[in-house]
């Protein structure tokens, strides 16, 4: 299967924007995804207080059970996060000419602490210019 660029970066007007509730936010973040014990280096492209869309050279399939895991900065120290999440959906996707392989998660049951700090750097992200390569 492959998604189109309007497909991968859902516009605002479209049905899937209206069933999130949370907006997501464009990053560019080293991550590493767990899944079935095995841990793997990834790229997370974009993050909400419900989930993320990774870019992973092998996805898994939709209904997966798997761990995010990312740092992130709060007060300028580095805050390693954890995250129970479900694949929603997995496959090879087209955006600006260039062909690759994610998933998109949903986080499952994150605790108040992980939520407030996801709140935290979503919010400096929304007040920040864009920034091309990561959180800093």
């Amino acid at each position: 299967m492959v998604l189109t660029a309007s497909e991968t970066v859902v516009p605002e007007e479209s049905a899937a924007a209206d069933r999130r509730r949370s907006r997501r936010r464009s990053v560019r973040l080293p991550c590493a995804l767990r899944v079935r014990g095995k841990t793997n280096p990834a790229r997370m492209l974009d993050l909400s207080l419900e989930g993320a869309f990774v870019q992973y050279k092998d996805p898994p399939p939709r209904g997966t059970d798997i761990s995010l895991i990312f740092q992130l900065k709060k007060d300028n120290e580095p805050i390693y996060l954890e995250l129970k999440a479900t694949v929603k959906y997995s496959g090879r996707f087209l955006q600006s000419f260039e062909n690759y392989y994610g998933c998109g998660v949903h986080f499952e049951d994150p605790t108040p602490e992980q939520v407030a700090l996801l709140e935290a750097v979503l919010n400096k992200l929304g007040q920040e210019p864009e920034r091309k390569y990561g959180l800093e």
